[in-house]
């Protein structure tokens, strides 16, 4: 896909140079075109191994959101780290509504689950890491995979 793209971006700079404007009209048309083609079949295409991959990923993005909502604004880790934004940045399954219900799932869930601490520590990482492995995850990011292939299919 990326040799295609540059090589459309090279024959448009080519009719650019040209001075062809009528060629760069139809090239600057047919990128757009090919562009929103890709990025809509893209799902069409997946299979179940890049499926299940996407998913994996959208659980590692619901951890960083969980860590992100669950620690100290003030905290370093959550002012310089960027893993939350390009998870959601490289997933090609799931889109910005996903994600607008991720933060809900989330913070409904970091309201109903309680760690007790001994010493009376936030166990914020512990919460969060958990949730990786919890049933609750898995079927929510199922139920959300299985709606963008419903509405890819249509």
């Amino acid at each position: 896909m990326g040799y295609r793209v540059r090589l459309l971006f090279y024959k448009f700079k080519q009719s650019y140079v040209m001075g062809n404007k009528i060629k760069t009209v139809i090239l600057t048309g047919l990128i757009i075109l090919i562009s929103f083609s890709f990025y809509s079949m893209d799902k069409c295409f997946m299979n179940e191994k890049d499926i299940e991959h996407e998913k994996n990923e959208w659980k590692k993005m619901a951890v960083c959101l969980c860590l992100y909502e669950s620690i100290p604004l003030n905290d370093s880790i959550k002012r310089d780290d960027g893993s939350l934004a390009a998870y959601v940045q490289t997933n090609s399954l799931f889109g910005i509504d996903d994600f607008e219900e991720t933060q809900l799932f989330i913070s409904n869930y970091l309201d109903s689950v309680k760690y007790n601490s001994k010493t009376g520590r936030s166990l914020s990482v512990m919460k969060c890491l958990d949730l990786y492995d919890s049933i609750e995850l898995n079927n929510f990011v199922d139920r959300l995979a299985d709606n963008v292939m419903k509405e890819t299919e249509r």
